[in-house]
């Protein structure tokens, strides 16, 4: 809903002979996304929970670009409607055509941008999360906190389903941080020392 919205805040703001506005903030909020992304990034492995905060603010990165798809659409459509004594079939043809890349850009790009289990959000933190945590015995690489293997840190981060929680979707991942983070603090999922 706040994508079309935003959508056809943009459309709007090409119509009123602001093009270059509405480029700038698409920009802008894209590179809000990249940056919070980033600086999420940069928080992991030491702090899941404030990391994962920023990590979703990713999603202002695909939701700018589904925004602009929703405005094209509306360009799209406002480009493709004919005038009334055209024949009938040339409004179809062209009514079609309207609909099959409404159709295509919204299932494309708008739909893209959701928040379910296997959204695009869900499946970024994941990955996030699991180049930053791994079993103990794997090549050490800077960045990354290691876990005992089948410990409840390393379930926390890999397994599908663990207390109570499934998937990646917000709830989940929410809880997969704060089990994480209590795994850290308490050190019980850490590895035997040399």
């Amino acid at each position: 809903m706040l994508v079309a919205l935003a959508g056809a805040a943009l459309a709007y703001l090409w119509y009123d002979e602001k093009q270059v506005l509405a480029v700038v903030l698409a920009i802008i909020v894209c590179f809000i996304g990249v940056i919070a992304d980033q600086a999420g990034k940069a928080l992991l492995p030491a702090r899941p929970v404030g990391a994962l905060w920023l990590l979703e603010g990713w999603v202002l990165t695909p939701a700018a670009l589904a925004a602009i798809a929703a405005a094209v659409v509306v360009l799209v459509t406002v480009a493709l409607t004919v005038p009334d004594d055209t024949p009938a079939t040339t409004k179809e043809t062209i009514g079609a055509l309207s609909t099959g890349i409404t159709a295509f850009v919204t299932a494309a790009f708008v739909s893209w941008a959701g928040d379910a289990d296997n959204s695009t959000v869900a499946d970024h933190v994941k990955t996030a999360f699991r180049a930053h945590y791994n079993r103990a015995g794997a090549l050490p690489q800077a960045g990354v906190h290691y876990f005992t293997a089948a410990s409840v840190g390393e379930q926390w981060v890999y397994s599908d389903e663990y207390g109570g929680v499934e998937g990646w979707g917000y709830t989940a991942r929410h809880s997969r941080a704060y089990g994480i983070a209590n795994e850290l603090k308490n050190g019980t999922s850490d590895p035997p020392g040399p």
